[in-house]
């Protein structure tokens, strides 16, 4: 009954040396495989395919529980917006699968300086990092590594190097619910594309 309930976490074993120990060995196999197949479902429904990064539906899951339980706890957390740029000039010079190694370089960078945030590919070429707890106090340190590790040239191009506009806000200092500090962090990668197409030459 607790396995029919979705309760794959209990282990039930019969040792009474006949077909009843059968049958109990028999469902403890089936409920083991079952809680490994949910898990690795779960694990799929969360994780974009492409670059790794968790994707769209467990970002939206987790500013649920954001907006739900950081700020009535007086909590902070800290949001980082992230735009690649030059996706569309790579796709149209070296193809798309050329596009798709930038997309996947952008989250391995995003990735390696922000590696124990939570990290999204929320659409084509955007990306958002949630800071909280410990990682809340060290986001600016963050930043700086993520900006400096920038512009190497793209595999699979001769001239593409890696530029990623960002945008940071903090839940207190830019406002006080997560829609507000979303929207001022977006701003800001905004502001900083512009800046950084101004210093491009394409």
């Amino acid at each position: 009954n607790q396995y029919a309930r979705g309760d794959w976490n209990q282990q039930y074993f019969i040792q009474s040396g006949d077909e009843l120990q059968e049958l109990s060995s028999s469902v403890l196999e089936m409920a083991k495989k079952t809680r490994s197949y949910i898990e690795k479902i779960r694990y799929d429904a969360r994780r974009d395919a492409l670059t790794g990064l968790k994707n769209s539906t467990y970002y939206r899951e987790c500013v649920d529980y954001l907006k739900k339980n950081y700020p009535k706890n007086n909590k902070k957390f800290g949001v980082a917006v992230f735009d690649l740029n030059l996706l569309k000039k790579t796709n149209d010079t070296y193809g798309h699968e050329a596009g798709n190694i930038l997309l996947k370089t952008a989250a391995a960078h995003i990735s390696r300086c922000f590696a124990k945030s939570k990290a999204f590919r929320i659409g084509g070429d955007e990306f958002v990092v949630l800071l909280v707890g410990d990682e809340f106090t060290k986001a600016r340190r963050y930043l700086k590594n993520f900006e400096q590790g920038l512009g190497f040239i793209v595999e699979g191009t001769k001239d593409i190097r890696l530029s990623i506009a960002v945008g940071y806000a903090e839940v207190g200092a830019d406002g006080m619910d997560y829609d507000t500090v979303f929207k001022v962090a977006d701003e800001r990668m905004y502001a900083d594309k512009c800046a950084k197409k101004m210093q491009r030459r394409d």
